[in-house]
């Protein structure tokens, strides 16, 4: 059953809380935290999407072409269900831009007590020699803060949702499979990147037992 699997995980998370992994540059987990970060974003807040993320990234993501206008909250929606990095740095450019966007990371991962985790960019993604690193349990501290967000509980739960733009419309479909699969299960975030190899980060509720579960 995985409830049970939820249960092992947790106590394997109890004997390994400061074991800091380079697996930890966990790419797309780190959206969660991205998405704390701001987690105020107006439905009326609109970005112009430039080509110079997908520049950056080296590659196309959902499909939303340069000038388009999209909201904030709905880059949210494109970071958690659909892994977008392309979004992550458009919130980030948003937000005022890379140093000072990565510093506020930082600074809301030592409030909620994340020891041993270090921000270096805003998609995770395995960019330069610095990379980003964390543990199971500081995951599951961020899951556990953002999972008292009503914004953040509602965007990660989404299953599918259509989100217009400017100029046209699209269907996204969360990455999360434990959503349609696992009827306990009340979100997450997948993740991957060749040094990583796949994460997940997995929350459940059954009754009024709430668990969080974190796999590198």
């Amino acid at each position: 059953m995985v409830s049970q699997e939820l249960i092992e995980l947790l106590k394997y998370m109890e004997h390994s809380t400061d074991e800091v992994s380079e697996v930890c540059k966990s790419e797309r987990i780190q959206k969660m935290h991205r998405r704390i970060c701001q987690i105020k974003a107006s439905e009326k807040t609109e970005v112009k999407y430039m080509q110079a993320w997908e520049e950056r990234l080296m590659v196309k993501q959902e499909g939303i072409k340069e000038g388009e206008k999209i909201s904030l909250r709905n880059l949210v929606y494109g970071l958690l269900l659909r892994s977008g990095n392309d979004a992550a740095l458009a919130i980030e450019d948003y937000l005022g831009g890379h140093d000072k966007f990565v510093d506020k990371m930082n600074e809301k991962a030592g409030e909620i007590g994340m020891k041993n985790t270090v921000f270096n960019n805003p998609s995770g993604l395995d960019d330069d020699e610095t990379g980003n690193y964390s543990t199971c349990y500081d995951m599951a501290l961020l899951m556990k803060y953002a999972n008292n967000l009503y914004d953040f509980k509602e965007i990660d739960s989404t299953k599918k949702i259509m989100v217009e733009t400017n100029a046209n419309v699209y269907s996204w479909t969360n990455k999360n499979k434990l959503l349609f699969s696992y009827k306990y299960a009340t979100g997450g975030k997948t993740g991957y990147t060749v040094k990583a190899k796949r994460t997940l980060v997995t929350s459940a509720t059954k009754r009024d037992v709430n668990l969080i579960a974190v796999t590198f």
